[in-house]
């Protein structure tokens, strides 16, 4: 009596487990579904270089539908997150140095999606500069004269033309002959350098004037100072630096180009005219300079009768 009801109670009790629902499963199957619907709202993006396939660092995506927009990391990955599960999104990427990508992707059940940017590489055919050259650096104290300044010049003689300069000033002997003075001194302590020769034919006497002509150069150069010592004996009270400019190399075409001054003098009834001619073509140059003076004499009409 004792086996059958055993048996019974275990067949009850078999029955009701087999009826009744699992708990266990249930509990899983709710832990499981947000994870699962929170993995479909993301997409992971990777970004690389089309040329190279490195990954670009700090690309920033934007897409209409995503919650923010994000930025790529090291290694070139970035993560959307939307509201929800997209099945096609549409991108804009921008980077600095590479070319603007936008496009429309479907999203693939990896829920990843690699995409490469080309770089904004702008090649510059041709790039000419066009500069004058100083022969003097910025910590001296120097006075530059330019192109416009020398053919403004005309007749005037070279120390007349340097009075333009603070500090400076002439010494003539006559309306011919001047001398520049620079910060009072003249002569042999002023050092006349023209395309980098020295000229001595100023420092010899007060009736001899600088032998040169300064309309051929195309910057005229006064220095001032200590800094004179570095240009030898004879710089004590400064130094005056004319320089031509470069000759006209590299011309694809044969370029031909001059100018010309004329000037009259009233005191002395002296005229006076330069003239340049300059052309060039590939690796070659030229420049032809001439120059004409002349001045009228004092004269008496019972020492020089007509």
């Amino acid at each position: 009596m004792g086996s059958v009801r055993l048996g019974l109670f275990g067949l009850v009790l078999t029955s009701a487990l087999a009826l009744a629902p699992h708990p266990l499963g249930a509990t899983t199957t709710e832990e499981l579904a947000p994870a699962e619907q929170s993995a479909r709202e993301q997409l992971t993006i990777t970004i690389l270089d089309q040329a190279t396939r490195q990954p670009i660092i700090g690309a920033v995506i934007r897409c209409a539908t995503a919650v923010s927009p994000t930025m790529t990391d090291k290694a070139g990955h970035a993560t959307l997150r939307f509201r929800s599960a997209p099945t096609s999104i549409h991108v804009e990427i921008s980077c600095v140095g590479y070319q603007h990508l936008s496009r429309t992707v479907a999203v693939p059940t990896s829920r990843s999606i690699t995409l490469q940017m080309q770089e904004d590489a702008q090649v510059i055919t041709k790039v000419e500069v066009t500069a004058q050259k100083r022969h003097t650096s910025n910590l001296q104290q120097t006075a530059t004269i330019d192109r416009k300044t020398i053919e403004r010049g005309g007749a005037t003689s070279l120390a007349k033309l340097l009075e333009t300069v603070p500090g400076v000033s002439s010494i003539s002997s006559g309306s011919t002959i001047a001398k520049p003075v620079i910060q009072g001194m003249h002569s042999s302590r002023i050092l006349l350098m023209n395309n980098g020769v020295r000229l001595e034919s100023q420092s010899w006497g007060a009736d001899h004037a600088p032998e040169l002509d300064y309309t051929g150069s195309s910057m005229v150069e006064v220095v001032k100072g200590a800094e004179c010592i570095r240009y030898g004996f004879g710089a004590m009270g400064g130094v005056v630096l004319l320089n031509d400019a470069p000759l006209p190399f590299g011309k694809e075409k044969i370029e031909v180009h001059g100018k010309a001054n004329v000037g009259y003098d009233t005191n002395a009834r002296g005229v006076s005219g330069s003239a340049s001619l300059e052309a060039g073509y590939r690796k070659w140059g030229l420049r032809l300079h001439g120059m004409y003076t002349k001045g009228g004499r004092l004269q008496h009409r019972r020492l020089y009768p007509q």
